[in-house]
């Protein structure tokens, strides 16, 4: 069954422990991609409404960012779940998006950043007229710079040529008319200067494009020469890790009682066993691994044999054919989802995912011949999971 809605008033519906397992990718609360609904966490009032319709015993599988995993713990366990060792699903293809300490000195500090007063300025003749962010992105060309103009992470100013679309259709005054002529002369001087820089090439830093232009950048200044190779942001450090939450509702006791009133209690670890690349079989540990991860140990045969014993199992990120179509900018493997779903949902069982997204994990449930409830807020990614789901399920038929 799936809902198109808020996932709390589709929880509150939901009959007490009469769901057996959760698994489920909700918002990580990083801003990815500056998606709306991934400016929070989900509130604790949805996770204590997780566990009321869980099964005693029934376990629980959230995703998470490796930043802000503990606030996700941390809300789990006050709403009563007992918190297992978390799962690691680990991969090669981050992107470390750290500044380069020593570009950003050689930058020209002449070039400003927009103040509360020209954000105030933007905001409030954007709320005073007819358009929406979204239509006036359309008519500048832009696609999120509005983030950029009226917030403080990350802050520019728009472009002369967008800026005289914003002072026509907002209706602007004069009164930032001279400080953009004098902007606009500091950015053609510091574009000429990285011109030069790259020997004519004609790319400027605002459009590097090659990581070799990045990796060989040459500190100019004396600042940048004494801090060259140093980076600052959040994520400096190159992320290849996402943690999974693993929670239980705390089970009758001895278990075993438990399983015979609820169904639910323990995990399906025969069902999850398989065969490495090396030939021997292994159970599903904590850790689980894109097999492109053993590309960064291509000439080490100790290294790569570390990735071949029994502690891991090797799943790959999803594949250009089940990305076809699906714009959804976090995106899990099938594989990974049916692995999840058998670990801890019983043959038959019912298994709920509050925060649907593009639908993998109901396609894993299809797959796995599991019951499956899905919600899911956004319109663009229910309509997704719901063409997936069918057609999984078309699949199976055949």
């Amino acid at each position: 069954m799936l809902y198109n809605a808020d996932c709390l008033d589709v929880l509150k519906t939901l009959e007490t422990n009469s769901i057996d397992s959760i698994v489920c990718d909700p918002p990580y609360g990083i801003n990815i991609m500056d998606k709306g609904w991934d400016q929070s966490l989900p509130i604790n009032e949805i996770w204590k409404e997780c566990y009321r319709v869980l099964r005693p015993g029934g376990h629980i599988l959230a995703f998470s960012s490796a930043r802000l995993y503990h606030h996700l713990a941390i809300s789990m366990e006050q709403a009563g779940f007992d918190t297992f060792n978390m799962l690691n699903w680990i991969y090669n293809s981050g992107l470390p998006k750290g500044k380069n300490l020593s570009r950003e000195f050689d930058r020209t500090n002449d070039i400003p950043k927009p103040d509360d007063a020209f954000r105030k300025y933007l905001r409030d003749a954007i709320k005073s007229s007819q358009y929406k962010i979204i239509e006036l992105e359309s008519l500048c060309g832009t696609s999120g710079m509005f983030s950029h103009y009226l917030g403080k992470s990350q802050p520019v100013y728009p472009s002369n040529k967008v800026w005289s679309i914003l002072k026509e259709v907002l209706e602007l005054d004069e009164t930032y008319d001279s400080f953009f002529i004098e902007l606009e002369k500091k950015r053609k001087a510091y574009r000429a200067i990285k011109e030069k820089q790259l020997n004519g090439s004609g790319v400027y830093a605002t459009t590097f494009k090659k990581s070799s232009q990045i990796k060989n950048y040459i500190p100019k200044t004396k600042d940048a020469k004494l801090w060259d190779g140093w980076k600052y942001g959040k994520q400096s450090v190159k992320p290849c890790m996402e943690p999974i939450y693993f929670g239980q509702k705390p089970p009758l006791r001895p278990v075993t009682k438990n399983i015979k009133n609820y169904g639910v209690g323990a995990l399906n670890i025969k069902g999850c066993k398989s065969k490495g690349i090396d030939g021997r079989i292994r159970e599903l540990s904590s850790v689980m691994i894109d097999e492109d991860i053993q590309s960064i140990y291509p000439n080490e045969s100790k290294s790569l044999s570390l990735f071949k014993n029994d502690n891991f199992y090797f799943i790959e990120k999803p594949s250009k054919a089940e990305r076809t179509g699906n714009f959804h900018p976090t995106l899990k493997p099938v594989l990974l989802m049916r692995k999840l779903v058998r670990l801890v949902t019983p043959s038959n069982g019912l298994c709920l995912d509050p925060f649907m997204g593009s639908g993998t994990t109901g396609v894993a449930c299809r797959e796995e011949e599991i019951r499956f409830i899905g919600i899911e807020k956004e319109r663009e990614y229910f309509e997704l999971a719901k063409g997936r789901i069918q057609e999984s399920e078309q699949g199976l038929a055949a």
